[in-house]
């Protein structure tokens, strides 16, 4: 049971689909969109004072195991947070949560705050100016997570377990697949190979494992810096041989006939995290009682829905509205033609490989001081959302 302004639940026992990651990447680069205003929802009253073994307002998840006998409780009392976004699908669950009202029903007054892109969010999330964000698993973010002790990893927003779940992709110029040119990975050697964010870049580290896995020779590997769009261009009139796209970009250049794919991101790093849930530790710690873990509940239960609707097939239309409404792409038939990012919904992250990840940059040269990310990630709040929200186990 509870007292009143709390929650008491019986609980259950952390990055391309995400078709607009070059968006994102382009992004990193400066060449997302303008920011535009901030927008926030009125928290709503807290849930009845009732215990529940289901998620807030909502069914269980699909898969959710049986109630355990220990309840949790937290306050709803209201608590204002900023959180930065991008108007794209990589942040679905945070428009789902706030569209749906999910962060309301918790007492959290959510204020999207609009960047242009992921790189501008970074001085605003270490000076606490905003309480959550996104990043990729850069070398510009690790070296921050070695150097800020208030910035955490908290969570997965998108990464690949497989070829189904990737939304990423390398791509061979058409004509030079046709001819037999390149078809397969040690035939990129020679080849400069363009994508975005460049060398350190979380895709520069997909290429070296694929690389070291494949026996290409890593010394004749070079990769230019170019946003996912202006590749497909260049792809098109013949000014690429190999470069990266994301989704939409990697449908549309198949079937226009300007590319073939070579591999998914997620056939050459399995299990890469390619962006994730960031958090001021102590700025959230200090906007209200357990705000961390309620947004968590929120966020999480939102990328349930957002995996349930792309790789469940349940509720997609009502997704896409959301979508629609919030990100840059506004044509409904895309997020049936490509392919769609893969959230991990009990917010898991895979940490265990950053170390190697690091190494890997190390013995290319990239990087000479390895950084220190012993302390960078936070698993707590995403452990508490998945106890309150059960765990889910996606249907085969």
């Amino acid at each position: 049971m509870r007292s009143r302004g709390c929650v008491a639940v019986r609980c259950t026992s952390w990055w391309p689909r995400g078709w607009l990651v070059g968006v994102l990447l382009a992004g990193l680069l400066g060449c997302a969109p303008p920011a535009q205003p901030a927008r926030s929802a009125q928290p709503a009253a807290p849930p009845p004072a009732t215990a529940r073994s289901s998620p807030p307002a909502g069914q269980p998840p699909s898969g959710a195991s049986d109630p355990a006998p220990e309840p949790l409780a937290f306050s709803t009392t209201p608590a204002t947070l900023k959180v930065g976004t991008l108007a794209l699908t990589l942040f679905a669950p945070i428009f789902i949560a706030q569209e749906r009202g999910y962060f309301q029903e918790l007492g959290l007054r959510v204020e999207e705050e609009p960047f242009s892109n992921a790189t501008e969010m970074r001085p605003a999330l270490v000076s606490g100016q905003i309480h959550v964000a996104g990043g990729g698993l850069s070398v510009g973010t690790m070296n921050a997570l070695s150097r800020e002790v208030d910035v955490k990893v908290v969570a997965d927003m998108e990464s690949a377990r497989n070829a189904r779940e990737s939304a990423d992709a390398l791509v061979v110029r058409k004509e030079l697949w046709d001819r037999g040119t390149i078809r397969h990975p040690k035939d990129i050697e020679g080849h400069e190979i363009y994508a975005p964010g460049g060398i350190g870049s979380g895709i520069h580290i997909a290429l070296l494992r694929w690389a070291e896995r494949e026996q290409i020779d890593p010394s004749r590997l070079t990769m230019t810096q170019m946003g996912t769009t202006e590749i497909r261009l260049a792809l098109a009139n013949g000014a690429v041989d190999v470069g990266h796209l994301s989704e939409p970009n990697v449908a549309a250049a198949v079937e226009a006939g300007q590319a073939e794919v070579l591999a998914w991101i997620g056939e050459m790093y399995p299990g890469q995290n390619q962006l994730v849930l960031l958090y001021n530790v102590k700025a959230i710690e200090q906007a209200g009682d357990r705000a961390g873990e309620r947004f968590m509940v929120a966020y999480l239960r939102a990328a349930r829905d957002y995996v349930d609707a792309f790789f469940q097939g349940k509720g997609t239309e009502s997704v896409i509205d959301v979508l629609v409404k919030n990100t840059l792409i506004k044509d409904r038939d895309i997020y049936s033609r490509a392919h769609m990012h893969w959230v991990d919904p009990n917010g898991r992250v895979n940490m265990a490989d950053l170390a190697s990840d690091v190494q890997l940059l190390v013995r290319a040269g990239v990087v000479q001081e390895p950084p220190n990310l012993s302390q960078a990630h936070e698993p707590k709040y995403a452990e508490f959302a998945t106890r309150y929200l059960g765990e889910y186990r996606a249907e085969p």
